[in-house]
């Protein structure tokens, strides 16, 4: 018995004594969790911060690019864009010389070249010149603005010459209709249409000389089918074969019409003939009035 009453006491101390310290264990994870959840309310609203911060610099970063110009540089030229793409300066140059070597023949003189008698040509002529010179001096301003309204402006100091040779503007209403006014090449020879730095000689050939080159007047032109069918129709003061008219005003009230039409059935497609096109333009001019003789002084009709 004696036994007895000494393990009861014996076994029972060790469980209060668990008990209570459980008690105390819990009441310090208590605490513990309370200062883990303030401190994670503490960080979730220092990143909510740090969160908001982040968007307020990129929507400020976002303004900031859309009042940015884009600055451009490349083979292509120079240039300014701005940030929306809607406006756009393009500068551009070309510069070609020209080097000539004759073996024999006669240069004019320049009496005969100021309009003087030409009779007794071979007497009135001096021996060709070999010479080196700058066929083409150009720097091309060009842009867009709004998106749909381009405009090209090219002076030429080349050949001895000073003069302009493109001042247009274009209106890019729709692919289907679009509007060219000022000064330009007439939608007529497709060697013509080519710039003076694409083609493969500096001088094209002989066809383009029965061609205007460069007129004053306003065209419609544009694609339809997607593409496959372009067209091209305008009304101008009217230039001699390979002539080039000058920016001021018309010297009578006739004017020269021109009219294009080319397809590209393949377009899009392929086939090995993608690239092939079929097309016919023409002009026509019917002018009537005076020419005067500056040799004789006599005026023809």
């Amino acid at each position: 018995m004696n036994l007895k009453k000494k393990l009861i006491p014996a076994l029972i101390a060790p469980l209060f004594l668990s008990v209570a310290f459980s008690g105390n264990a819990l009441a310090n994870d208590s605490d513990e969790l309370e200062k883990l959840r303030q401190l994670v309310q503490e960080l979730d609203q220092k990143i909510k911060v740090l969160d908001r911060k982040g968007e307020l610099a990129e929507e400020a970063a976002a303004a900031k690019k859309k009042e940015t110009p884009i600055v451009k540089a490349s083979e292509k030229g120079f240039g300014l864009q701005s940030a929306d793409g809607l406006h756009e300066i393009k500068l551009r140059g070309l510069l070609q010389a020209d080097g000539r070597y004759f073996d024999s023949g006669k240069n004019l003189t320049s009496k005969a070249a100021s309009g003087a008698s030409t009779a007794g040509y071979l007497d009135n002529t001096e021996d060709a010149s070999n010479s080196v010179l700058l066929r083409r001096v150009r720097h091309t301003i060009e842009g867009t603005v709004f998106g749909k309204y381009d405009f090209r402006f090219t002076p030429e100091f080349g050949d001895g010459k000073s003069q302009v040779i493109d001042a247009y503007l274009d209106a890019r209403l729709d692919p289907a209709f679009s509007i060219r006014a000022g000064k330009y090449k007439p939608f007529v020879g497709l060697e013509r249409l080519q710039s003076g730095a694409d083609i493969k000689f500096i001088e094209r050939s002989y066809v383009s000389s029965i061609l205007p080159n460069r007129d004053t007047g306003v065209s419609a032109y544009g694609e339809v089918l997607g593409g496959k069918l372009a067209y091209a129709v305008g009304v101008h003061n009217g230039v001699a074969d390979g002539g080039d008219n000058t920016t001021a005003s018309d010297f009578n009230n006739d004017k020269d019409y021109a009219a294009r039409i080319f397809a590209k059935p393949f377009k899009d497609t392929d086939s090995a003939l993608s690239g092939l096109g079929f097309g016919i333009a023409a002009t026509y001019g019917d002018v009537t009035g005076k020419t005067k003789d500056t040799v004789n002084g006599s005026t023809t009709e």
